[in-house]
């Protein structure tokens, strides 16, 4: 049973709920603001808000916002972290070469001015693509390069996101007990510092673990208390995955109903974000 559900990548630690309105507030904010880094930062601040909550276009389009102006103020931080961000959006919506060519542009300009968080960053998007493409060896490396920059500024956000995305490439190696020691880390650590968006794709991950290991019972144990918080948090990509996890398992049961009802709310909630790579995904298993 492949994993739909992905770690959390942005670095930046954000109190997201109350999320509508910080968006609506920023939004106000910066039709004042004049056109500096402040400026910048806040253009980046609100993309990633609005990729939080699924709005992948509007996140994109302040990520590009944010790009230009950078470059005409010479900002190399604030150009880097944009193409983080349109990195990762294009990351989620599907589109791998386009996502590796933004990361490595980013990773380059912040080798340059030696922004190890941004530097962080880019190896773990890069890393997720790799993971999507089966290169699972790489993938692990590029974690683990972000892993130790992340320890060594304490960033234990980011250092949980590591540990959750290594525990799911051993999953796919089939090393289920490297997968669930790496998971458990990342839960221990999510839930140290209330990033509740991170314990519930730990949640979901473990619940694969559990998957793969034939036992049910936990998997979907594991599958609801994950999918309570993305909707709580509004966090419509994490709540397309573990749909697509749920109806996968009551498949697996022979519980044709209950597969259908998860994997058609998946599949609308899909649509409805623009992430079309989970909506092919799980097409198919509705064909199956």
């Amino acid at each position: 049973m492949k994993n739909y559900l992905i770690i959390i990548i942005s670095l930046l630690s954000i109190n997201y709920y109350g999320q509508t309105a910080d968006i609506n507030s920023l939004k106000q904010q910066l039709k004042k603001e004049k056109p500096d880094t402040n400026k910048v930062n806040d253009f980046i601040l609100l993309s990633k808000l609005q990729h939080h909550i699924g709005d992948y276009e509007a996140s994109l389009q302040n990520a590009n916002n944010a790009k230009s102006l950078a470059e005409k103020l010479g900002f190399k931080t604030g150009v880097a972290n944009a193409l983080t961000c349109i990195g990762t959006v294009y990351f989620y919506q599907g589109k791998y070469p386009e996502s590796i060519k933004s990361q490595l542009d980013a990773l380059k300009i912040n080798e340059e001015i030696g922004n190890k968080k941004g530097i962080a960053a880019s190896y773990i998007v890069i890393g997720n693509v790799q993971r999507m493409q089966h290169n699972y060896g790489e993938a692990i490396k590029n974690n683990s390069d972000a892993l130790k920059i992340l320890e060594e500024l304490g960033n234990k956000q980011g250092i949980a996101a590591c540990y959750g995305n290594i525990g799911e490439l051993y999953e796919r190696q089939g090393n289920y007990t490297e997968a669930l020691k790496n998971q458990l880390a990342a839960l221990k650590i999510n839930e140290e510092i209330g990033y509740q968006k991170g314990v519930a794709a730990c949640y979901g991950n473990i619940g694969n673990i559990y998957g793969y290991q034939g036992n049910a019972d936990e998997a979907l144990k594991n599958y609801f208390a994950g999918l309570k918080i993305s909707e709580q948090l509004g966090d419509k990509y994490s709540m397309v995955g573990t749909y697509a996890n749920i109806g996968k398992m009551y498949k697996g049961l022979k519980n044709e109903k209950e597969a259908k009802k998860y994997f058609k709310s998946g599949l609308s909630l899909a649509k409805e974000i623009g992430a079309n790579d989970l909506e092919q995904r799980i097409e198919k298993m509705m064909k199956e």
